[in-house]
């Protein structure tokens, strides 16, 4: 088993890694093409978008992961079921998306953000957990990676060659890219998953799980990507750019974190005998590389403003910081994960609403005082809170 785990883990780790790499050269193209200003105001919108996605498809992708894991045979069933559901929510998420935007940016921009992070992204993901629940952690990871290398091309052909580097002009190419990511993913699925035709089917017992499941992916979404929305409505867009580049180095060094607890989420879902024992080498493993990754950061920050430029001379100084971010976030995951497969869906979305209300407490509090500073405490307070909730969680539901 532990052989197996080991070569899911590293293959969903090089193509973590290959996606990391896409995202943090993105963010150096962005940040040079439309400076400080421009990247915290997309990473602001992209935050909102990506937590709004949570609703797509209702929860069908997880419901197709839970229930594929446990029986490989229901995948044409579920597969069928994701797409139409994708399908019939994702014009309603784009409206709610276009009302809760700040309008100042343009429609165009909007839209494109709304095309990209709204329908193509939760779309691939439904995909990559396709290959998730049959345990090829090497396609489930290369799906997303695919998605950030076409949306690096596309962010460097913006740099490259627009006269004027507007932010609306750039939504465009990426909502491009984005839907050409959502294509070779769907490709991916049919030719070597193989789905079985079957008709819709969709129950009421699998409506009301599939609600709590949606309801648990926007509270995962927003522990993370919310706090850039917050940062640009509280501190503008300077503040949550410097914030944005700092953050997004300190996710590079997560990756493993990331890739083993995504290769461990189907055996949870199976809740064996082994259980216990795998929990305690992946708390050891996501712990200690919490440590490894904390310290190369601390030294790796410095080259933040030689690769973004002088704009972004104080995210070096915010990603030190950062460090500490780390083993918060790995307890947190790994505590959230384990209620989820435990089926305590409920449990984790009050820990996680109780962690969002948190953080924009703190973004109230913190931005305006300290600034991009005042945005890493709101970060760490937030996980630290999460953290601590999600293993007291665990700790009452193990003594039940």
């Amino acid at each position: 088993m532990r052989g197996r785990l080991a070569r899911n883990t590293l293959l969903a780790s090089f193509w973590q890694a290959v996606r990391v790499a896409c995202q943090a050269a993105w963010i150096i193209v962005i940040a040079h093409a439309l400076g400080a200003s421009g990247l915290g105001a997309l990473s602001g919108m992209l935050g909102l978008a990506v937590t709004l996605g949570g609703l797509s498809g209702l929860g069908g992708a997880m419901l197709l992961l839970k229930n594929v894991a446990r029986k490989p045979e229901s995948f044409g069933r579920y597969w069928r079921q994701s797409l139409v559901l994708s399908a019939c929510s994702g014009s309603l998420l784009v409206v709610i998306f276009l009302v809760l935007s700040p309008v100042q940016y343009g429609w165009v921009l909007l839209l494109a953000i709304a095309c990209a992070d709204l329908i193509c992204a939760p779309f691939i993901v439904l995909c990559s957990h396709a290959f998730q629940a049959h345990e090829r952690m090497g396609w489930y990871s290369a799906l997303p990676a695919i998605n950030a290398f076409a949306r690096l091309m596309a962010a460097t052909v913006f740099w490259l060659f627009s006269v004027e580097h507007g932010i609306g002009g750039y939504a465009l190419l990426h909502a491009l890219a984005s839907l050409l990511g959502a294509g070779l993913a769907y490709l991916s699925v049919v030719l070597l998953l193989k789905p079985l035709r079957h008709p819709f089917a969709w129950s009421i017992g699998e409506a009301r799980e599939g609600a709590a499941f949606s309801a648990l992916w926007v509270t995962g979404n927003a522990t993370t990507e919310l706090d850039k929305a917050a940062a640009l409505y509280v501190g503008g867009g300077e503040v949550a750019g410097i914030y944005a580049a700092a953050y997004r180095f300190a996710s590079v060094m997560a990756l493993p974190i990331v890739s083993l607890i995504g290769a461990i989420q189907p055996r949870l879902f199976r809740n064996d005998s082994a259980q216990g024992r795998l929990l305690r080498y992946s708390l050891v493993a996501i712990l200690g590389w919490s440590v490894v990754g904390g310290l190369a950061l601390q030294w790796l920050a410095q080259f933040i403003p030689m690769l973004l430029g002088e704009q972004f001379t104080q995210a070096a100084q915010l990603a030190r910081w950062l460090a500490l971010w780390m083993p918060l976030y790995a307890l947190r995951m790994l505590g959230t994960s384990i209620l989820t497969s435990q089926g305590r869906l409920a449990l984790r979305i009050s820990i996680e609403c109780t962690g969002l209300a948190a953080m924009l407490a703190l973004a109230a509090w913190f931005i305006p005082q300290w600034g991009a500073i005042g945005a890493v405490a709101m970060a760490l307070g937030t996980e630290a809170l999460l953290a601590t909730l999600a293993w007291a969680a665990v700790a009452w539901v193990q003594r039940r």
